[in-house]
């Protein structure tokens, strides 16, 4: 018995990659060469996950002899990524329910992040925030102008309450 993945094995991904080489080879005698089939799926075995690549295996003749695969084992990696989409679910609740301005900017003063509170005063929905400045809300130049010199304060660490630009508290 393979892997069980998602609907194939690993005997069925060999079988696939000789159907797939025979293509190939079918093609070449029309002029058209493919290059070699890519099969790549993620597997599961006994709660581990791999992602599995098969290629048909040829001899110097080009005639398919077998198969060459290769199963890498990401398991740390998804468990990994599921830590980090919980641990930002979790920020999320939390900064959602703070009624005050949280959010953080780039250096072109895009949203990079932002709460409710910022959104619901702008209008829209936290994505919709995401990757915009304030011209696109505000409701004046001279407000956008300020907003823009108090990020750029908040950048440099000049704003009330921060020493030079360290971030570090007075």
């Amino acid at each position: 018995a393979g892997f069980a993945g998602t609907g194939h094995d690993i005997d069925d991904a060999r079988q696939q990659a000789r159907l797939a080489a025979e293509f190939g080879e079918k093609k070449r005698g029309q002029g058209r060469i493919l290059g070699g089939f890519q099969n790549n799926r993620i597997a599961e075995r006994d709660g581990r996950a791999f992602t599995v690549h098969v290629d048909p295996l040829r001899d110097s003749g080009g005639a398919i002899r077998g198969t060459v695969g290769i199963a890498l084992d990401i398991t740390d990696v998804r468990r990994a990524d599921r830590a980090l989409r919980e641990s930002e679910a979790r920020l999320r609740q939390v900064i959602d329910l703070v009624p005050h301005f949280i959010f953080a900017k780039d250096e072109e003063g895009r949203f990079l992040l932002a709460n409710r509170a910022v959104a619901e005063a702008y209008g829209t929905t936290v994505d919709g925030l995401r990757g915009r400045t304030d011209a696109d809300f505000a409701r004046s130049e001279e407000e956008v102008r300020r907003f823009r010199e108090d990020d750029l304060e908040v950048i440099r660490g000049e704003a009330a309450g921060l020493k030079g630009g360290s971030g570090a508290m007075r």
